[in-house]
């Protein structure tokens, strides 16, 4: 368990890209450069687009924490109340492919991260809610669902 300020975690994940997907962007940014170098008079004029596509691979790359505490479930920037929370269930495979496909809603709260194709399905039982379920990518669901459980009990 981890204590941040006044509320126990019972429950804490950070999501980190996959290092593959990181191996794979390093040669895009440079591939990019060398193809607008020419392109661009000036070392400042490089900067600027060495910059952007920083900002890019920042961006790409955040870290995302999940936590489950007595009182909240939070993903990212949002946080859900542990009493709002119905149906659990881990989704993978074809099933996780569906879900944030096909039968995605666009009202749901999603925390995808490139690299981590298991989900937790959570029904948010609220009704002063419009979010009808949040979708979060984890690198251990059973964890996560089960720190849930607990909290629920």
């Amino acid at each position: 368990m981890k204590n941040s300020g006044d509320l126990t975690e019972t429950y804490s994940e950070r999501l980190w890209p996959s290092p593959w997907l990181l191996l794979a962007i390093t040669p895009l940014g440079a591939a990019i450069w060398l193809a607008t170098l020419p392109f661009i008079p000036g070392f400042s004029q490089t900067l600027g687009v060495l910059v952007v596509v920083a900002m890019w691979l920042v961006q790409l790359t955040r870290v995302a924490k999940i936590s489950v505490s007595k009182d909240f479930l939070q993903a990212g920037p949002a946080k859900l109340p542990i009493a709002a929370i119905g149906e659990l269930r881990v989704l993978r495979g074809s099933e996780a492919l569906a879900a944030r496909g096909p039968q995605l809603n666009p009202a749901a709260f999603k925390l995808f991260r490139a690299g981590v194709p298991i989900y937790l399905y959570v029904e948010v039982e609220d009704k002063n809610d419009p979010t009808p379920y949040w979708l979060i990518a984890s690198r251990q669901p059973e964890l996560l669902e089960k720190a849930l459980r607990l909290a629920i009990a």
